[in-house]
């Protein structure tokens, strides 16, 4: 599974669907996360948020793993100034499917929290 965590749920870009497109008959499925205050989520594949976007890879299972290809100021080989080039994320891709992507070993997979348990606007139950 990659997934494209985002500042912001802004949807999944172009890119991501010409991935997904490219590689519809491999053992990979995409997806795109919204990860703006999901500190914990981020933290468990050793991102910050000045690290997004970044597309990370998930191997689930009884011995879970990843890699991440981060795009924002961090220090991945993305596109660097806040996004990931399709050249890239493409390459990032084929070395996953390939078996030359390094992964790191994921403790416990983490959960994203509900939009209403953040606090931003509307996030507020009142009582």
């Amino acid at each position: 599974m990659a997934l494209l965590l985002q500042p912001s749920g802004q949807g999944c870009p172009a890119e991501i669907g010409a991935l997904a497109r490219r590689h519809r008959n491999d053992p990979v499925s995409f997806g795109c996360v919204g990860a703006k205050g999901q500190a914990d989520f981020l933290a468990a594949f050793g991102l910050e948020q000045a690290s997004l976007p970044a597309l990370v890879a998930v191997k689930p299972g009884r011995r879970g793993r990843f890699t991440a290809l981060q795009g924002g100021g961090g220090a991945g080989e993305g596109g660097g100034e806040g996004r990931l080039e399709a050249s890239a994320m493409g390459a990032f891709v084929d070395a996953i499917l390939g078996g030359s992507a390094s992964f790191q070993r994921l403790p416990e997979l983490p959960e994203l929290e509900p939009p209403y348990l953040l606090g931003g606007e509307g996030g507020k139950d009142e009582i």
